[in-house]
């Protein structure tokens, strides 16, 4: 379902949510155990401690290209799964009013990995496990409609009870590695009266830093827990909006800085394909 939300310079990922089916990775090309259709993994192939990722993905637009950004922008942390074993989550929204979508191929309910003893073999069973769920991502993103408004801070406002449902998978355990990945232009409209609501406002970094000490302050936005990862990536910038953009860098820096002790930036590490 294609659409798109009108650009102001504001800020969201929102959250809301729709049934979607495992994705078939299919005969004994994959092992998974995350809902996914395939083997079982051996008890030797169980991660015993595999990283955990929260990927939160919030749609502006809901075109070809937009969801193929989208796809590119999560491929790093699927392939990093694929390869070395993760627990991952996947959450999607068009917005403001919407139910969250979650995908049961990548629910977070039990750690994924392709293993296998021949390297080529491998290799081939990875990418086809990648494609797999990439594919089964596409058309989860393709039936979201997209809302006016959106809401960020009510995303995050579930992150830490996210957090903790992932620690208890399979296949991993409290205290693993931790993450998340929030995939959004951050420039879109906020609801009136949401914290994160910057229509009109100015794009420079004292109003980024003031918002964010204001959702904070409010209590509509928590700091991360200690040691959890946040990554950012922005794959559906507004061409031409070049307010927009400023600000969405700014937003960037003031929750990098504010809700982690990430000073240094929130983008991930590329992780390319075999």
């Amino acid at each position: 379902m294609s659409g798109a939300r009108g650009m102001t310079i504001a800020v969201l990922v929102a959250i809301g949510a729709m049934a979607f089916g495992g994705c078939s990775m299919g005969g004994p090309e994959v092992s998974s155990r995350a809902s996914c259709d395939g083997p079982a993994f051996t008890s030797e192939e169980m991660p015993t401690a595999a990283p955990q990722t929260l990927i939160l993905v919030e749609l502006s637009r809901n075109d070809e290209a937009a969801r193929e950004a989208v796809i590119q922008a999560i491929d790093p942390t699927l392939t990093r799964a694929v390869s070395e074993g993760g627990v991952v989550r996947l959450l999607v929204s068009g917005g403001e009013g919407m139910r969250v979508s979650k995908s049961t191929c990548l629910s977070g309910d039990a750690a994924i990995m392709v293993d296998r003893n021949n390297e080529e073999t491998e290799r081939r069973a990875r990418n086809t496990a990648l494609d797999a769920i990439e594919g089964s991502v596409s058309a989860q993103l393709e039936a979201i409609e997209i809302a006016p408004r959106g809401n960020l801070s009510n995303l995050l406002a579930a992150t830490d009870d996210e957090l903790r449902s992932l620690a208890a998978a399979e296949g991993t355990v409290g205290g693993a590695p931790a993450s998340v990945l929030v995939v959004s232009d951050l420039t879109s409209p906020a609801p009136v009266g949401d914290c994160l609501n910057l229509d009109g406002v100015r794009a420079n970094q004292a109003v980024a830093d003031a918002v964010i000490a204001r959702c904070l302050e409010t209590g509509q936005v928590r700091r991360l827990p200690e040691g959890v990862a946040l990554q950012i990536v922005r794959p559906q910038l507004t061409p031409g909006d070049s307010a927009g953009a400023r600000m969405s860098a700014f937003l960037v820096r003031s929750i990098c800085g504010q809700m982690t002790n990430q000073s240094d930036g929130c983008a991930p590490s590329a992780v390319g394909r075999g």
